[in-house]
């Protein structure tokens, strides 16, 4: 639990999940952590859980569902595999031949092209050996829609 003016930090958050989910879960709400703080005032609350955390990004993903789905309908089928598969690989290991036929990929030049052009749109961005969904929120949206 945090108190009021406490930062947050990757230690308060424990999740079943894995620790990427957990470090995602914090990139999309640090920035919104007044809003979480005003979701948990507007019930009364004097500390924020993780049931605070929740709530606040439902809310923040219901605010963004009407983007976030008009951008997938504007993706071709290999652009919506590859960014699914994207998200639930952590973004590594698209081009191998287990994590294509996995996600039913196709070729590996299918699976560049569909990255370069999800690049183009500014979807997606490579970050060392890795390819990263731009908006966390995002992120989170096609994690829970896809899975």
């Amino acid at each position: 639990m945090l108190d009021t003016g406490e930062s947050l930090h990757a230690d308060h958050i424990v999740l079943a999940a894995s620790p990427a989910a957990a470090a995602n879960l914090i990139a999309v709400l640090e920035p919104s952590l007044a809003k979480t703080w005003d979701d948990a005032r507007a019930v009364g609350a004097k500390r924020v859980g993780l049931e605070h955390l929740h709530v606040t990004l439902r809310r923040l993903l219901a605010e963004q569902a009407v983007f976030f789905e008009a951008t997938w309908q504007r993706l071709t089928l290999p652009q919506r595999a590859a960014l699914r598969a994207l998200v639930l690989e952590d973004g590594l290991g698209l081009l191998g031949a287990d994590v294509r036929a996995r996600y039913r990929l196709g070729g590996a030049s299918s699976v560049q092209a569909a990255l370069a052009a999800l690049q183009r749109q500014d979807v997606v961005t490579r970050e060392d050996d890795r390819w990263v969904v731009v908006d966390s929120l995002m992120r989170e949206w096609i994690a829970r829609r896809t899975y």
